[in-house]
């Protein structure tokens, strides 16, 4: 308990620090993902209105910080928190678990073999991100203003059959993808 506790307490702290970057880093990816899918069109447009998309991590930060205040760099950290909080303790937990598991009996943890320790993290690892992924999807929703503006609606959201179907497709994605681009029979996975 006390390592899943440790890591929940270190998910609050890195949270204070990463959630402005992860703001910034949602907007760059969405800006990046449009320019890309409507080039000319969004050359026009923003032509038109004398816009452009932001230069950058830091152009993207100062036009916030001037824009919409310091606040706006924090947007989304109650999600950020709800996504990392339980997922870093659970990380420590497991991955602490795998390597005493891991090790044979009368010897120490630190004579751990490299990769017994990799499959301890690879594995903690992912159930991070099992944990994770359903908030993350939603602190992304919210950072890039894709979704309204209330975190009630969120909430709502989360709960909500159009999110699970969300989350499926999110997990999926990257399965089917990998499976398909190395040639083999594509996963089926009923919805």
């Amino acid at each position: 308990m006390q390592l899943f506790l440790s890591g929940c307490l270190a998910g609050v702290f890195t949270t204070v620090i990463v959630a402005p970057g992860e703001r910034i880093k949602c907007l760059l990816q969405v800006s990046s993902s449009l320019w890309t899918q409507r080039v000319t069109c969004l050359r026009q447009v923003q032509a038109s209105r004398g816009e452009s998309r932001y230069a950058g991590p830091v152009d993207c930060a100062v036009r916030l910080y001037k824009e919409q205040g310091l606040r706006s760099l924090y947007r989304g950290t109650v999600l950020t928190l709800i996504r990392d909080v339980p997922s870093n303790g659970l990380y420590f937990l497991t991955y602490q678990c795998l390597k005493s598991f891991l090790t044979p009996e009368g010897q120490s943890v630190s004579q751990l073999s490299t990769p017994k320790i990799i499959l301890a993290g690879g594995v903690a690892g992912i159930l991070n991100w099992t944990i994770a992924l359903p908030p993350d999807v939603l602190k992304s929703n919210f950072q890039t203003g894709e979704r309204p503006e209330s975190m009630v609606y969120i909430f709502k959201y989360f709960y909500s059959y159009t999110f699970i179907i969300n989350v499926h497709t999110v997990i999926r994605r990257p399965y089917h993808y990998h499976f398909s681009s190395q040639g083999a029979p594509e996963p089926t996975l009923p919805l």
